[in-house]
């Protein structure tokens, strides 16, 4: 009975004795020596890390799982590693050279029959094996890990490696952390059941990161807005009579931006099933994937580690969009709740509890104290927690209007007078979570700490939507007693304040019964709502709530509820010991005090949830080392993401340079490349260089992304593409060698060279402990690329059989009349780089002003003018003979040397008025289909393969037919089925003879959308029939 309980076996004297000899070696002052189930001793105990010690009677061995692994078991590692590469390449009929021991082996196209020609040979050597090795174990890494764990016997006798009883050492190995001092002497008792929050990333209306949402908390803004017609036209549903059957009484939402747009690639995610997946799944597994580089960690770090992930969602409205019907197959859409959490769990390789929970407007709080529940119950060592919630449909609105749920001007006046609803907003939010006690003890930077948390049901009310004020007392009094901490220490509270004429005074109800008699340290407690901000996010309002105020505390800041200038006339905070924030002011506490805050949500079926969450002064200090390189590193799947990264941590690092020095204390240069370090990823293009201070890393992004910098200053290279040679001079062991020497001479230089041409560095090797601190830094840019399974054809479009169809019953006379084009402003990326390709110097000397005007640095802007032969004027300005295809060539040779290629073409062909004359006489010399046709061999000759924008634009008087331009316009269509990666733009723009250039900023608004167009903006409507 007690094993099954403990786990705890009978150790025999000689085991017992060499566990004690070993215990002598470790860094530990305590240590106890157990036999038998390691997680069943974790969880009797209620301990975790428990080391595991392999031994047997005449040799003694040290497992290699082991932080201080001993030298030969690393060599007889290598060893094993070297034996199933070789077997490996054997079977996959390539070079072991090709072959990477840390990467995952689905890479290789591992599947059960080549498993079972590997186990074929594998079992020559070493017996019978089992057939799911290679998918329990998922790199050659592990495998041989499970080799020497397993059949170290075997192993030693192939490779003649015996490890050899060693003397027991009379200097024990330097204390690492001081026993992470006792497990950090100023973690209390009360403190042991804490749970650190450590990473943060979010997207809610107009905030694309949690620096912007704390710019909008900060500045009162009301991100609410009109429901954008790239989620439904509400003209067709709205109806002021909120009595209407199906009718929609609000135009209102809070809104994000790209939910159609997704990375697939990087992601492993084939893109038709993007294309298929639930939005929602998507912006998760993205948002997510930040939360843990913004904690500092990579996928590599947290690979096959017992990482939970609990998810909070409440709408499956993807499904409503049906079936959509591509090259003669279907895709269906999906909505299934499961896949969200799991297919994070699959794809970071997770094993820890993955679920993906549905308590309505409480959600993701449920989520947050499931996560706790899971790491104090040993369950998983980490967690992701978090919500997501979307509007997709209109039939969300229908029902939600049906049920007169929602605000009617579009207002969430939470505790506000005239509230008559709430305003659906959308976001996502993750955080992870990880023990405070070990948090301290690996440097991780701490956004506040989650002292007790609390569930119960509001029981039966008089009416399932209704809530009970008992029941949210309660909840409120559990919480606080699970964190052990004065009610009166509590100074701010994030209401669920919906903004009901009935809901917020029973929460007020419900606060007053839950702090009666409390004395406030501070007076009165301040409460307020982000609802007011951004609307109701259902789903993900609870993880809205938790970053609002971590941000709060983080900033030592109250933030203004909006809308609540008059109360709700049956509230009466007179009477009570609370105030609505009205005002941004600093978060004031007594002398002693920490800031907390509780925060509550109540899922519209009556599940509430609770939380005390407590802020953190972290302590960066680091010891000063002239020996820690500071090297600087960044990758991404391709040489286009590499720049955006680039080009984010420049702008991140030049706004903390221009802040005051006492908001930058958590900013040091090492701390930055620790932290880059630390969670590096390793992908296929890499950048690194080494830098004394912060203002050097901006130079040196500055010079990488003007294409302007020296090859022995910064390093540049590509995964695999560059290894070739020094895998051709150097077998495996002999690699590993010539690294192992380089890491003990401290040639950081020359491992930086080697990083980037795909080599694995183990960068942590050269920190001694408490001279790194991990901190929030900006993340991965995912591409944006349009998946949508809605791909509804524009309405009237003339198809071949809708016209023979026509034509067959009637005689149709068509007419070309001109329409006003107006493109709909959005927030755009003008950092992307242009070409420009104008007819004369003058016309590009007039574009380049209002471009200017317009925003657009001229760093990026390619400039190209038509000339009789080709030359550089400039270090942007290029002449070329369109008549010649090899100046394209030249061209984009320059520019990808540089690292400068565009991500638009802009073709500007002034000329309005064409005599037919020029036309006949001089086709190619007068318009620009010989200059495309050549862009495009010269793009397809370099191997470019990042998307491009191609636009071509004509200046055409009023009613005028332009053979040139309608011609290039069919000429696009067929280049387009040529080139996928290309998307075309033909644009004919009424000018007037006097207008000096072809641009203005609706075009260019049009121009630098992310959007994908392929059309021409010259409208051919029928003006009559017979």
């Amino acid at each position: 009975m007690y094993y099954q309980y403990s786990g705890m076996e009978r150790i025999d004297e000689e085991a017992g004795l060499k566990g004690f000899e070993n215990s002598l070696k470790t860094e530990y002052c305590n240590v106890m020596i157990l036999r038998g189930n390691k997680e069943k001793i974790e969880k009797a105990l209620k301990i975790d890390n428990v080391k595991e010690i392999a031994y047997s009677k005449n040799e003694f061995y040290e497992s290699p799982l082991l932080k201080n692994e001993d030298k030969q078991i690393k060599d007889l590692q290598k060893k094993i590693v070297v034996y199933l590469k070789n077997i490996l390449a054997k079977v996959l009929e390539t070079d072991p050279s090709n072959i990477d021991e840390n990467s995952d082996l689905e890479r290789y196209g591992i599947d059960s029959i080549i498993v079972m020609d590997i186990s074929t040979i594998l079992e020559k050597d070493f017996g019978q094996l089992p057939k799911t090795l290679f998918f329990e174990f998922g790199t050659l890494n592990k495998v041989g890990k499970y080799f020497i764990e397993n059949h170290k016997e075997r192993v030693i006798e192939l490779f003649g490696l015996l490890v050899e009883k060693e003397e027991i050492n009379q200097k024990v190995i330097k204390r690492q952390h001081e026993v992470a001092k006792m497990n950090d002497p100023k973690a209390t008792d009360l403190e042991s059941d804490d749970i650190a929050i450590i990473g943060v990333s979010a997207r809610f209306p107009e905030s694309e990161t949690i620096e912007q949402f704390w710019e909008n908390l900060r500045d009162g803004k009301d991100c609410i807005s009109l429901i954008p017609k790239t989620r439904w036209d509400n003209n067709l549903y709205y109806s002021e009579d909120n009595k209407k059957k199906g009718g929609i009484y609000t135009q209102w939402g809070g809104f994000i931006k790209d939910i159609d747009k997704f990375d697939p690639i990087f992601f492993n995610i084939a893109p038709r099933e993007a294309e298929a997946m639930d939005p929602q799944e998507r912006i998760f597994l993205e948002e997510a994937y930040h939360a843990v580089e913004n904690a500092g960690y990579s996928k590599r770090s947290l690979y096959g580690k017992k990482v939970g992930v609990f998810v909070g969602a409440m709408y499956a409205q993807y499904q409503l969009f049906g079936i959509k019907e591509k090259k003669g197959e279907f895709v269906l859409p999906e909505s299934f709740f499961s896949n969200i959490a799991n297919r994070l769990s699959y794809f970071m390789n997770f094993s820890g509890p993955s679920l993906t929970l549905d308590t309505a407007c409480s959600s993701s709080l449920e989520t947050i104290r499931q996560a706790c529940l899971n790491i104090q119950n040993n369950e998983c060592e980490m967690a992701i927690a978090g919500g997501v919630n979307l509007s997709l449909h209109p039939r969300k609105y229908q029902f939600l209007c049906g049920a007169n749920f929602l605000s009617t001007d579009g207002r969430c006046r939470s505790f506000g007078e005239g509230g008559d609803g709430y305003v659906p907003g959308e976001g996502v939010g993750a955080v992870l979570l990880k023990p405070l006690r070990k948090a301290r003890r690996d440097g991780d930077y701490i956004y506040g700490v989650i002292k007790g948390y609390a569930t119960n049901h509001g029981g039966k009310t008089n009416g399932y939507s209704v809530p009970n004020p008992n029941a949210q007392e309660a909840v409120i009094v559990e919480a606080v007693r699970k964190a052990n901490i004065p009610l009166e220490t509590i100074s701010y509270i994030e209401c669920h304040g919906t903004g009901t004429s009935l809901g917020d005074p029973i929460e007020i109800l419900g606060l007053d019964k839950a702090f009666a008699n409390v004395k406030f340290n501070n007076g009165v407690c301040a409460i307020g709502s982000v609802k007011s901000n951004i609307g109701h996010l259902e789903s993900a309002a609870g993880i809205s709530g938790v970053v609002k105020i971590l941000l709060q505390m983080q900033h030592k800041k109250l933030v203004k509820s909006l809308h609540s200038e008059r109360l709700n006339p049956y509230i009466h905070l007179d009477e009570s010991r609370f105030k609505v924030q009205q005002s941004y002011e600093d978060w004031k506490v007594i002398a002693g005090d920490k800031r907390r805050a509780l925060i509550s949500a109540f899922g519209a079926g009556g599940t509430n949830v609770s939380l005390i969450l407590e802020e953190y002064k972290n302590t960066l200090d680091i010891k000063e080392k002239n020996n820690i390189p500071n090297v600087i590193l960044l990758s991404a799947k391709n040489k286009d993401r590499l720049r955006e990264y680039a080009s984010n941590l420049y702008v991140y690092l030049t706004k903390v340079l221009t802040q005051k020095k006492k908001s930058r204390n958590y900013i040091s240069i090492q701390n930055l490349a620790y932290t880059l370090q630390h969670r590096e990823n390793e992908m296929n293009e890499r950048l690194a260089f080494f830098a004394p201070s912060l203002e050097d890393v901006t130079r040196k992004l500055s010079q990488y992304l003007d294409g302007n910098y020296s090859d022995n200053e910064i390093f540049v290279g590509t995964y695999n593409k560059n290894r070739e040679e020094m895998n051709n001079l150097l077998d495996d062991e002999e690699r590993n060698v010539y690294f192992e020497q380089l890491i003990n001479n401290r040639k950081v230089e020359k491992l930086a060279k080697l990083w980037v041409r795909g080599f694995h560095v183990s960068w942590s090797e050269f920190y001694e402990i408490n001279c790194g601190k991990k901190i929030p830094l900006p993340g991965y840019p995912f591409a944006k690329e349009r998946y949508w399974i809605n791909e509804v054809e524009e309405p009237n479009k003339i198809t071949p059989s809708s016209v023979k169809n026509e034509m067959s019953s009637k005689l149709c006379l068509y007419g070309m009349k001109w329409k006003e084009y107006e493109y709909v402003a959005k927030k755009i990326d003008i950092t992307k780089r242009i070409l420009i390709v104008n007819d004369s110097q003058q016309d590009a000397k007039n574009d380049l002003k209002i471009l200017r005007n317009f925003g657009i640095m001229e760093d990026y802007c390619i400039n190209i003018v038509y000339g009789k032969e080709f030359c550089r004027t400039e270090r942007n300005y290029f002449v070329i003979n369109k008549n010649n295809s090899q100046d394209f060539v030249k061209l984009f040779e320059i520019l990808k040397k540089e690292c400068n290629l565009p991500e638009i073409i802009l073709f500007l062909n002034h000329e309005v008025k064409i005599e037919e004359t020029e036309y006949m006489n001089d086709f190619t010399g007068k318009d620009n289909i010989y200059s495309i046709f050549s862009m495009i061999k010269a793009i397809a000759s370099e191997n470019v393969k990042n998307k491009i924008k191609m636009v071509y634009v004509h200046g055409v008087l009023e009613d005028e037919v332009n053979p040139y331009a309608e011609s290039i316009f069919g000429y696009s269509l067929s280049l387009k089925q040529a080139n996928k990666n290309i998307d075309f733009l033909t644009i004919l723009k009424s000018k007037d003879q006097n207008e000096i250039s072809l641009l203005d900023n609706n075009l260019l608004n049009l121009i630098y959308s992310n959007d994908i167009y392929q059309c021409k903006i010259l409208k051919i409507e029928k003006i009559s029939s017979t």
